[in-house]
């Protein structure tokens, strides 16, 4: 029993030291969870002021803890500008010390800034310290905000966003399209794009197209929204956009048929190809190519040039571009009434004062009458000029045209009158000229006794002056001026057309008959011959193959004269009209009268001529 007793109590006694062993250890391992924790984190508190001073901003550290550097953001409308703050003195800083004061100068190209946020970020929290008023334009003092230790507003550490881009291509030709490719890090919510050309996007990688030759700076500006921060990258002359267009020129763009003309490439970039459309199912591959048109009428022509590289065509289209007149059109333009190889005149006198006469060949003396006088506005003699005795005249009196000449000017005797302006390709013989204005000589001159200058006659000339020996008259000689070069000129060299078909004479009223009288069309298929009396007027007549006769003693003729393959014969006493001939105008009497009349005086509409 004793022993029972004795046993219980050294249960009771182990029991107790086992409780205590169990509390002791509990105890202990408490202990090392609690003592083995970091000490809590210990955020600033500091006091701020900040002025504003122009576009600088001034915040001063008026009490609190110091603040580190690398444990501080300083964010300016949601954009991290802590390394652009520095001390008073320019100085860079690590820490911001009470009484320091940390300036940043605002760019001049962006606004004052809203807002100004102090961070502090430590190894396991970030907190805002101390923050801007809602407004900071006005300058002065801002309202101190003092966030104390154990405020429990916190923020995050704001993300880093780099922008970056690329695009493809970056070089080539107008119009260049360029695919742009987004390159940027950080968590981004916006892109901004602008490209250089006033056209922006919103797009993360958009694509753009340039129009307009040059260098473009491309500006991409990336957004975290969540933290208000922004970042831009700008790749100045990022993108060159080459030219590339077609055009091209010609010479001449107007004139008669057949019309040659020069075409010449006037592209801009590297072109490899050309390809010409001259508007009358004809074209050509070469650069710069000549083409004549046969036929009269307007042509638009096209060129495409290509560049085989980049595989890009370009085409310039200009619209009526070549306008050839027809031979028709040349007689009505011109006022030509006499038109053919040959001019053998009996008569007394051509008369057209605004008139034009053109001779393919040369002009003698010899088939004309002594004293007949040519007065027309212009004349070109496509030959010499040989005149002997007589005086027979040239020109218009009292009016200053043209005469050219392309042989020889030789006027060797008598006594011819020779008015307006006179040029010849060949030497000039002034022997027998009274000349009353300007003659041009691209070779020698001769004066003779028999020479007479008007009031306002001038001869210049490139070759040599000769005259006879002991020449004195200085009121002639003082008037002619040796120079280096006269201008040039150009015969027309229209090859007369033939005549239109059988069918379109008759469809237009054309008939054959024999004698000819008023108001009547003929046609014939060779030639036509007939007497006339009396007054003939408004005549067209057509030899298609042959020649035209008209005589008749005192009988007067108005109208047309074609004669496509042949000559022209008028033995009356006077024509007035227009006269194409290959092979000329002979009016074999005497006391004959030409005088000029407008072709549009006998056929209103162009394309009821008859040639």
């Amino acid at each position: 029993m004793n022993h029972f007793r004795n046993q219980q109590g050294v249960s009771d006694a182990v029991g107790s030291i086992l409780l205590i062993s169990v509390v002791a250890t509990a105890i202990a391992i408490i202990a090392v969870g609690v003592f083995s924790q970091p000490p809590p984190e210990k955020i600033p508190a500091v006091s701020m002021e900040m002025k504003t001073a122009g576009n600088t901003i001034l915040i001063t550290h008026v009490g609190g803890d110091p603040l580190p550097k690398s444990e501080t953001r300083i964010i300016v409308d949601g954009n991290e500008l802590t390394a652009s703050f520095s001390r008073l003195d320019g100085a860079p800083w690590t820490d911001w010390l009470v009484g320091d004061t940390l300036v940043y100068t605002v760019p001049a190209n962006q606004a004052t800034p809203d807002s100004v946020k102090v961070l502090y970020v430590g190894k396991s929290s970030a907190r805002i310290l101390w923050q801007s008023g809602s407004d900071i334009t006005g300058g002065g003092v801002t309202t101190n905000t003092t966030i104390s230790p154990v405020t429990t507003t916190t923020t995050a550490v704001p993300p880093t966003i780099n922008p970056d881009f690329s695009g493809t291509p970056t070089w080539g030709y107008q119009p260049l399209s360029v695919q742009f490719t987004d390159a940027s890090a950080g968590p981004v919510d916006q892109w901004n794009w602008t490209f250089g050309d006033g056209k922006n996007s919103t797009l993360q990688n958009p694509q753009n197209t340039y129009s307009t030759p040059g260098t473009y700076t491309v500006s991409l500006t990336i957004t975290n929204i969540t933290y208000g921060i922004s970042s831009t990258v700008t790749k100045v002359s990022y993108i060159t956009v080459q030219p590339f267009s077609a055009d091209f020129s010609g010479t001449p763009t107007w004139g008669y048929q057949p019309l040659a003309v020069q075409f010449t490439d006037a592209s801009v970039g590297k072109v490899d190809q050309w390809s010409w459309s001259f508007g009358d199912g004809n074209g050509s591959t070469q650069k710069n190519p000549q083409y004549s048109y046969p036929d009269a009428g307007n042509y638009t022509v096209n060129l495409t040039v290509t560049n085989v590289t980049y595989g890009i065509s370009r085409t310039a289209t200009k619209i009526n571009y070549t306008n050839v007149q027809s031979f028709g059109e040349y007689v009505s333009n011109e006022s030509v009434f006499v038109y053919g190889t040959k001019l053998s005149f009996a008569g007394d006198t051509i008369t057209g004062e605004n008139a034009t006469v053109v001779i393919m060949g040369s002009l003698d003396s010899t088939e004309l009458n002594l004293n007949s006088a040519i007065a027309v506005n212009t004349i070109y003699i496509n030959g010499d000029v040989n005149f002997g005795s007589g005086s027979a005249s040239l020109g218009y009196p009292g009016k200053i045209g043209n005469t050219y000449v392309t042989g020889n000017l030789n006027i060797a005797s008598g006594n011819h009158m020779i008015y307006g302006n006179v040029n010849t390709s060949g030497n000039a013989n002034l022997a027998g000229a009274n000349i009353r204005d300007t003659v041009t000589v691209n070779g020698d001159v001769n004066l003779g006794w028999s020479t007479v200058f008007g009031t306002n006659a001038q001869v210049f000339y490139t070759g040599a002056l000769t005259k006879p020996a002991y020449y004195s008259k200085p009121e002639i000689e003082s008037k002619c001026t040796h120079v280096d070069s006269v201008p040039g000129f150009t015969v027309p060299d229209l090859p007369i057309p033939l005549a239109k078909s059988a069918s379109w004479y008759s469809d237009k009223g054309y008939t054959n008959t024999v004698p000819l009288s008023s108001n009547t069309k003929i046609y014939s298929a060779s030639s036509y011959t007939s007497t006339v009396a009396g007054t003939v007027s408004n005549v067209i007549v057509v030899a298609a193959d042959g020649d035209i006769t008209l005589s008749g003693g005192g009988s007067h003729v108005s109208g047309i004269l074609f004669a496509p393959k042949g000559r022209v014969t008028f033995s009356g006493d006077s024509f007035e009209g227009v006269v194409i001939a290959r092979d000329g105008l002979y009016v074999p009497s005497g006391g004959t009268d030409i005088t000029f009349r407008d072709l549009s005086d006998y056929v209103a509409v162009p394309a009821d001529y008859p040639f």
